[in-house]
């Protein structure tokens, strides 16, 4: 069986559809476990007229608003299944999202399943794009986190099926603003002998126009702080694979930080302000030998003077803008 762990907070406008994309999904042995994070609007009332009609087994807890680390180590803490899978609750699933993850990971006999997403529209109410049929990749957790360190692979959250015995006593960090989910990512990679890597978009990521993510924020200083410690951990773990994280690992998490300061500020001035406590120089530096040109490129445009690079990133974003 596989637990599928949702939590929940204030989204009445997008619960329902994020719970109809699982009633049909076309493997059925899973239960849905909501966590409800101390919602202040109808997210609770909605889902209890849910569960009035549906086949699913899906449980429900409530607690006091306590963040979204605290309801998915709950969700852990309850589950019943072999398997763990995490969804957003604004999100959606491909109704073969749990049956592909589950073949991918009993074919390769791995221990984890990584598929891709496609993005959809806010006002989006299903998600059932036709799939291609892409190769399945294997690799060892060095060669996962290698590949995710360059960039080559990605992997969020939302994308794993993974064995409950990977995640072990692994908890999401709590009383963070940012990067527990990305963090906890590298840590179940970590801990798995070999992970199964689908590019097939099975995963409906809802972009919203007042996400956390599309704002900056001086909180995300969290995440660098998470991934020091990270640093550590692997060192543990994958003692092999540590000294590469330790070289471009944090620093490579500072330059996407920066990117999308850059993006979010209107002003050099306020892109400064915003990067500060971010040692932003020590940490490109570091990046001028990386073997991904953008990242090389951009990193040693900052340390050469870094409002050319805020006007560099600025430029790349107009255009791409443009494209789409």
């Amino acid at each position: 069986m596989i637990s599928v762990i949702i939590p929940v907070y204030n989204v009445e406008e997008y619960i329902r559809y994020c719970l109809e994309s699982l009633e049909k999904q076309t493997y059925k042995d899973f239960e849905v476990i909501l966590v409800n994070d101390g919602s202040q609007d109808n997210s609770l009332k909605v889902i209890k007229e849910y569960i009035e009609f549906s086949a699913m087994d899906i449980r429900v807890i409530s607690q006091e608003n306590a963040g979204v680390s605290v309801a998915r180590n709950v969700g852990i803490e309850v589950a019943k299944g072999e398997y763990v899978a995490f969804i957003d609750s604004d999100d959606m699933a491909h109704p073969d999202y749990l049956n592909k993850h589950l073949a991918n990971i009993k074919k390769t006999g791995s221990d984890i399943s990584v598929c891709s997403r496609k993005e959809v529209e806010e006002n989006a109410s299903e998600y059932c794009d036709e799939l291609q049929k892409l190769e399945v990749n294997m690799y060892t957790r060095e060669q996962m986190l290698e590949n995710m360190l360059w960039g080559k692979e990605q992997a969020g959250i939302w994308s794993l099926l993974c064995k409950r015995s990977v995640l072990g006593d692994s908890k999401f960090a709590v009383g963070v603003s940012y990067g527990e989910d990305l963090e906890m990512v590298w840590r179940l990679i970590s801990s798995a002998s070999s992970i199964a890597v689908d590019n097939t978009k099975l995963y409906g990521y809802r972009v919203r126009s007042n996400s956390a993510m599309g704002k900056f924020s001086p909180k995300r200083l969290d995440g660098m702080r998470l991934f020091e410690k990270l640093a550590d951990y692997l060192n543990v773990v994958v003692p092999d694979f540590a000294p590469l994280f330790y070289k471009y690992g944090v620093a490579r998490w500072v330059w996407a930080t920066m990117w999308q300061a850059a993006v979010a500020s209107n002003s050099y001035k306020i892109f400064k302000e915003n990067v500060k406590p971010f040692s932003p120089k020590e940490r490109m530096r570091r990046l001028i030998t990386y073997p991904v040109f953008k990242v090389r490129f951009s990193s040693i445009v900052y340390c050469i003077c870094p409002y050319f690079y805020y006007l560099f990133v600025r430029i790349i974003r107009r255009k791409l803008r443009n494209v789409t």
